[in-house]
């Protein structure tokens, strides 16, 4: 591939000859080249600076937009720790009503009112949205799903887990276990 610039706009060609055709300074693109990876910058071509940060900006809006179905949530909590959506909602209802007026996050109504609809949400949806405000409210605590179990998932894990289920990995429910060395799992 083969580029040259014009008015800060980088136009590119399979063939230099496409390009010296009209235009006298016509370069080979770097072997790395991706969109927006390179920039052009005083009649330039250079590397973003930006790029790392804009592609890590790209990767959490996809993740945030990531669904699943109820069946595929529990599934995955009940081989992880043979919890169910029975099992779920007491503990997800302890925790609500642990959480102080924190939970306005997801609707600008009442505390109260929030956290009914997140209920409703949890009870009644056909399937979990990782946006959802709950799984922010469900990451980094310790949730007590046995008398002996207590798990703590982090965000990167609830990221992990919709990523990998939306890859339709039959393991993705692996995601919600303790890591190796973690101490999430008490």
């Amino acid at each position: 591939m083969y580029y040259t610039i014009i008015n800060d706009n980088i136009l590119r060609a399979n063939n230099k000859e496409a390009l010296t055709k009209y235009y006298s300074n016509v370069y080979e693109l770097p072997n790395d080249y991706k969109e927006n990876k390179y920039i052009v910058q005083n009649g330039e071509l250079v590397l973003n600076p930006d790029y790392e940060a804009q592609k890590a900006q790209e990767e959490a809006e996809r993740i945030k937009e990531l669904s699943m179905t109820r069946s595929d949530f529990f599934d995955a909590t009940i081989k992880a720790f043979g919890a169910d959506e029975s099992d779920f909602l007491p503990i997800i209802e302890n925790i609500l009503a642990q959480i102080p007026d924190t939970f306005q996050i997801m609707e600008d109504v009442s505390n109260e009112v929030a956290i009914k609809i997140a209920l409703n949400n949890y009870k009644n949806a056909a399937g979990f949205y990782r946006k959802h405000p709950l799984f922010a409210i469900l990451s980094n605590v310790p949730i007590q799903i046995s008398e002996a179990l207590i798990i703590t998932i982090t965000t990167e894990q609830w990221d992990k887990f919709f990523d990998e289920t939306d890859k339709k990995n039959p393991n993705a429910y692996k995601e919600l276990l303790p890591k190796e060395g973690g101490d999430n799992i008490g």
